[in-house]
């Protein structure tokens, strides 16, 4: 992003939850290359995960938000063993549909936050008389588009630093090699029995439409 010229500095809304320290860090780098190319950047961040401390940048203006209670409850799970990221992590039993499951508190939580954020007027109010010339968030939390797009910005980036995955495939056309490409839903390895095979066939269904 930053590699582009710009006539004129130009104002950035970065939506980063606060969970993962991998995820806060790279959305954290994206603003300060930005902001090293002269351009500002506001980071809004509700505070998903508020154990994690850490924003990924100290240079970006940072808007905080509270944590919704589908977000506390997550946390407190988290303390515990086998809270809800070790369980999917950890799943020992190779199943897309248990690790699916695993994580479904996880998008539910994640839903609930950007739904009160929606709910939420003088946030909303606020952060579109901030008037953005564009934004960028990770792919997969949708709701960021959402919000983008009830803030009035039409420009924007989907960030991710990982290999492509199941669900996006559909969107960069490659194709879906199950039969020895595993899944991120499943713990199989390059090679894989006919069970396994299926097994990860059918986590595409779990990670895509």
């Amino acid at each position: 992003m930053a590699n582009f010229p710009s006539p004129r500095p130009l104002k950035f809304l970065a939506y980063s939850p606060m969970f993962g320290n991998s995820h806060t860090v790279l959305m954290g780098s994206f603003c300060d290359a930005l902001i090293d190319e002269g351009h500002e950047v506001v980071l809004f961040a509700p505070l998903f995960t508020p154990s994690n401390g850490s924003h990924g940048t100290k240079r970006a203006r940072i808007i905080e938000y509270p944590t919704c209670a589908a977000a506390k409850k997550r946390e407190e799970t988290n303390k515990k063993e086998g809270g809800i990221i070790s369980d999917f992590w950890r799943s020992k039993n190779g199943s897309s549909i248990g690790c699916w499951d695993s994580q479904r508190p996880f998008f539910t939580a994640l839903i609930n936050q950007m739904n009160e954020i929606l709910d939420d007027s003088l946030i909303i109010d606020k952060l579109r008389g901030e008037k953005f010339d564009g934004a960028f968030c990770e792919v997969f939390d949708y709701g960021a588009m959402v919000l983008m797009h009830v803030l009035g910005i039409r420009n924007y980036a989907l960030a991710y630093a990982g290999p492509t995955y199941e669900w996006g495939f559909e969107i960069t056309g490659a194709p879906a090699m199950t039969s020895y490409v595993p899944g991120i839903l499943t713990g199989f390895g390059e090679k894989m029995t006919f069970r396994q095979r299926w097994e990860n066939f059918r986590s595409l269904g779990y990670a895509t439409k």
